[in-house]
């Protein structure tokens, strides 16, 4: 692992293993159509406010441009898609991965912007969960370290991807003791996750309850659903083992012992 990100670190916690499959073995997960529309509703935003290119007639463009009311006017100044690299946060275990949206910083007030699509308004975060959120705590923390404030602003611009489009904003103020108490439970995790990327993946705990989260089964179902084939010999030791009959040493000691015979054992049993 060279990185993480708030993303690796709300699928390690919904299920383990889905997290190994993807950020350790490597198998991309493929874009949805609902990833590719926030990514170019996204271009049109960072367009907007940085050059003052206004939105355009695509289904992107209607959709960014129904929450232009909730963002400050265009300036070139605005630090839009501001990378975590250009706001380290020293002894942490692994770097963090992430870009903010819109970071806004005047007169002694620091806001953090981040844009959300979403089918429907009812999966938009309240001001509460904002403050509890991953990915919002993470840049805050980053920001914070190079920015002598004892608050910050969390704003979430949510923008309807199914017409009539419109937009709503969320914001909350919290202190920078808050955002640095919920970053060490943060980095707890993280040490975790590093700590079960040096295991195998059959190591990895498995939430079933995630196994068809958001309608969709997971694209790692089948190789994550795959039993081991175990003999009845071993079978048999791990009963005892589990409790299921008494245990006796030797006994275990005896088939652990055990092998199947060689060809050239059983031609000599008959002879």
């Amino acid at each position: 692992m060279e990185h993480v990100s708030a993303t690796s670190i709300k699928l390690f916690k919904n299920c383990q293993r889905r997290w190994y499959e993807r950020y350790i073995l490597g198998k991309r997960e493929e874009s949805t159509k609902a990833m590719t529309r926030g990514n170019a509703v996204h271009r049109q935003l960072e367009e907007y406010l940085e050059k003052g290119v206004v939105p355009d007639e695509s289904i992107a463009g209607q959709i960014a441009t129904a929450g232009l009311g909730h963002l400050p006017s265009p300036d070139p100044e605005h630090q839009v898609e501001q990378s975590l690299d250009d706001y380290k946060v020293p002894n942490v275990a692994i770097k963090f991965k992430g870009f903010i949206d819109l970071l806004l910083f005047s007169e002694g007030t620091l806001e953090v912007l981040d844009h959300k699509t979403t089918s429907n308004f009812k999966y938009a975060l309240t001001a509460e969960q904002l403050a509890e959120d991953t990915q919002m705590l993470i840049y805050a923390r980053h920001v914070l370290e190079h920015h002598d404030v004892d608050e910050v602003t969390l704003t979430h611009v949510c923008y309807l991807t199914k017409p009539p489009y419109q937009s709503q904003r969320t914001s909350v103020v919290v202190s920078r003791e808050h955002v640095y108490s919920k970053f060490e439970e943060i980095h707890k995790v993280v040490e975790t996750m590093l700590e079960s990327s040096q295991k195998q993946a059959n190591e990895m705990e498995r939430n079933k309850s995630f196994c068809f989260s958001y309608g969709k089964r997971c694209p790692y179902y089948s190789a994550c659903s795959q039993k081991t084939k175990i003999d009845s010999s071993t079978l048999g030791v791990i009963r005892k083992l589990r409790g299921e009959q008494e245990l006796e040493l030797d006994d275990v000691i005896a088939k652990l012992k055990q092998k199947e015979p060689t060809i050239d054992e059983v031609l000599k049993k008959l002879r």
